[in-house]
């Protein structure tokens, strides 16, 4: 997507390295979904990362990853949520406003859910939606669901919710009776499964029936009762309706999609899909692990020519298709950006784009799947420059080194003076 604060392609279009280097510095594009409620916006941004292979930034998922990763604020969380008292609105705003600025999403974009919260004890919903605006990576895309209250209210009083997962599901998903299967039908969707793509087939797999383990697992819960639901719904209408109006109002109109709630969840996923493919974007392009795991492991001693030989073969996407070879060769990116001339592994090879980049190690691989656009614009690959300050004590070493630091922005690397 192209916004006005984005700069235009630079240089010759139809040249190699300036087209890759004007997608290096283009912007994500990046999603917000809003709606009252129960809507199923959760369901839907959910199913939308997967398929558009963006960040899913909601409050719930944040948290959790956090508690299972044992971060420092994970632990900070758990220890709150021991004591029997809950998150503030500050912190998880202030949790969601970290996830927009992580590296990931500086690459892959996001999709974002949960927002504005609703709370007279927090920010108007115009302040977070000012907040939201002033975000460098700022939502391009506004998805909203639009549902009467009185079908609404008759959705979330058949609503369940997975009591292990947490994960919601309607009336007609959990009360479907099983579909009668032929043998024509099987025939059928064999050679669909064919033609379909594999990421599409994961993210539809999910919207099919449940099995018999999760349906004993649902329960009723206290939001989806009739007085909550009619509460909620007042709410939403008296404190959050309006900014939100005015909101989508001041937004592009042509990057404004507007869905029927009272569609099902497959329904609203397939009239998405089909309105983004209208769009002139195109999702991330995702680097992935040229080498599987469970593969025979080439030697590390292998001589560099053969190497990149025979990685060129690897997880090739087409019939006769090669990864090409980067500027880098065997040159770790990563550490090279680092300020470190490190070889790279044979078993940490990883395709981006059409070319090949080996990494020297595991984080060196993560930092380059997380976001590989800051390791690969120009001045790199770029030997890496050392300088050495040098004098008498107290005469100044360290403020000359900070100086230089500030001067050539090198904040990133050890200073020793």
């Amino acid at each position: 997507i192209i916004t006005d604060e984005m700069d235009p392609p630079n240089g010759d279009p139809y040249d190699e390295d300036v087209t890759e280097q004007n997608f290096l510095r283009s912007k994500p594009t990046c999603f917000v979904i809003l709606g009252k409620p129960g809507s199923g916006k959760t369901t839907l941004a959910r199913k939308l990362s997967q398929y558009w292979r963006c960040e899913f930034v909601h409050a719930t998922d944040i948290i959790t990853r956090e508690i299972e990763l044992s971060t420092p604020v994970g632990e900070k969380i758990q220890q709150v949520l021991m004591n029997g008292e809950s998150l503030n609105n500050d912190f998880i705003f202030q949790l969601i406003r970290e996830k927009v600025i992580s590296p990931e999403v500086a690459h892959y974009g996001y999709i974002l859910d949960g927002l504005p919260i609703v709370d007279d004890g927090f920010l108007s919903v115009q302040e977070q939606i000012e907040l939201i605006q002033s975000w460098k990576l700022k939502p391009d895309i506004i998805i909203n669901i639009k549902i009467p209250d009185q079908d609404l209210s008759i959705r979330r009083k058949g609503t369940k919710v997975d009591s292990l997962t947490g994960d919601s599901y309607g009336r007609s998903v959990w009360n479907a009776a099983p579909p009668k299967i032929t043998k024509d039908d099987l025939e059928e969707g064999e050679d669909e499964e064919e033609e379909e793509g594999e990421e599409e087939q994961v993210v539809m797999e999910e919207f099919n029936e449940i099995d018999k383990d999760t349906k004993q697992r649902l329960v009723n819960t206290p939001e989806n009762q009739s007085n909550f639901v009619e509460s909620s719904n007042k709410l939403f209408k008296d404190v959050a309706l309006v900014p939100i109006e005015d909101y989508l109002a001041d937004h592009n109109q042509q990057y404004l999609i507007e869905l029927d709630g009272k569609n099902s969840p497959q329904t609203l996923f397939q009239q998405l899909v089909s309105k983004l493919d209208s769009y002139s974007i195109r999702r991330p392009a995702v680097p992935s692990r040229l080498q599987n795991p469970d593969e025979e492991e080439l030697p590390d001693e292998i001589e560099t020519e053969e190497l990149l030989r025979t990685l060129a073969a690897y997880q090739h996407p087409a019939p006769r298709y090669r990864w090409r070879r980067s500027k880098w060769g065997r040159l770790c990116p990563v550490a090279l950006k680092e300020g470190n001339i490190l070889q790279g592994k044979p078993d940490l090879a990883v395709s981006f784009l059409d070319k090949m980049y080996i990494l020297s190690s595991p984080e060196a691989m993560t930092k380059f799947l997380k976001n590989p656009r800051s390791y690969l614009l120009p001045p790199m690959p770029a030997a890496p420059c050392k300088i050495a300050v040098l004098g008498s004590p107290i005469s100044g070493k360290t403020t000359t080194s900070n100086e230089i630091a500030k001067k050539y922005n090198v904040f990133g690397n050890k200073i020793f003076s």
